[in-house]
C-alpha cells in the first residue's frame, strides 16, 4: 500500500513538472507570435518602396506596369492582414490553454485577474457589436494588422490618381476581405471555446455521484 501511495505521489510531481515545462514553452510561443510579423515586414517593405519608385518614374504610355504593381502590392497585404489575424488567432489559441494549465497547476490565483482565462470569458470578450465572433491580434500585432487594409487604400488612391484605370476600384475587396479577417478566426476560435464548455460540463457530470 504505501509503496503504491509512493508510485501516485512520484507520478503526480512528474505530472506538475510536465505540466510546468509545458506553461514555459506556451509562453515562450507567445513571445514568438509577437515577433513572427517583423519577418513578413522584411517582405513588405522592398515591395512598397518599389511601388513608390514607379509612382516617382511614372510613364504615362506604360499604366499597365503601375497597375500590376498595385495589384501584386494588393495581394500581399491582403496576406500580410489575413497573417496577422491567424497570428492573434494562434495567440488566443495558447492563452486559452494556459489557462487550462494554470488551472491544473493551482496557480489560477497568482494571475492577474485582467488575464482571461476561461473559455467563457473568450465568448464574451472576444465579439463585435455583441453578436459576431471577432478575434482581434494582441496589442503588439494589431497595429500591423490595421495598416495592411491601410496600405491597401493608400496604394489604390495614389495609383488611381497617375493612371485614372477603372480597375483599382477593385481595390476595395481587398480592403474589406483584410478587415473581416478576424470574424473567420472569431469563429474558430468561438468554436474550440463552445467545445472546451461542453468538455468542462462532462467531466463535472462524471465525477457527481
Amino acid at each position: 500500500m504505501k509503496a503504491r501511495q509512493k508510485i501516485w505521489s512520484t507520478f503526480r510531481i512528474d505530472k506538475k513538472e510536465i505540466l510546468a515545462n509545458y506553461h514555459k514553452l506556451l509562453l515562450k510561443a507567445l513571445r514568438d507570435r509577437e515577433q513572427e510579423i517583423f519577418l513578413y515586414l522584411a517582405i513588405l517593405g522592398p515591395a512598397l518602396g518599389g511601388f513608390i519608385w514607379l509612382l516617382y518614374h511614372f510613364d504615362d504610355t506604360k499604366p499597365i506596369i503601375v497597375i500590376t504593381a498595385t495589384i501584386g502590392i494588393w495581394l500581399l497585404c491582403l496576406l500580410g492582414a489575413w497573417y496577422s489575424a491567424a497570428l492573434g488567432y494562434n495567440y488566443r489559441y495558447i492563452t486559452l490553454q494556459l489557462g487550462n494549465l494554470e488551472r491544473d497547476l493551482e496557480i489560477q490565483d497568482n494571475i492577474l485577474a485582467s488575464w482571461v482565462k476561461s473559455p467563457e470569458k473568450f465568448l464574451k470578450n472576444y465579439r463585435i457589436f455583441c453578436r459576431i465572433p471577432w478575434c482581434t491580434p494582441p496589442e503588439v500585432i494589431i497595429w500591423f494588422w490595421f495598416a495592411f487594409p491601410v496600405l491597401i487604400a493608400f496604394t489604390m488612391i495614389a495609383a488611381y490618381y497617375y493612371t485614372h484605370h477603372w480597375i483599382l476600384i477593385l481595390g476595395i475587396a481587398p480592403f474589406t476581405l483584410g478587415l473581416i479577417s478576424p470574424i473567420y478566426y472569431g469563429c474558430k476560435l468561438h468554436s474550440i471555446c463552445n467545445k472546451e464548455i461542453q468538455r468542462n460540463t462532462t467531466q463535472k457530470e462524471n465525477k457527481e455521484p
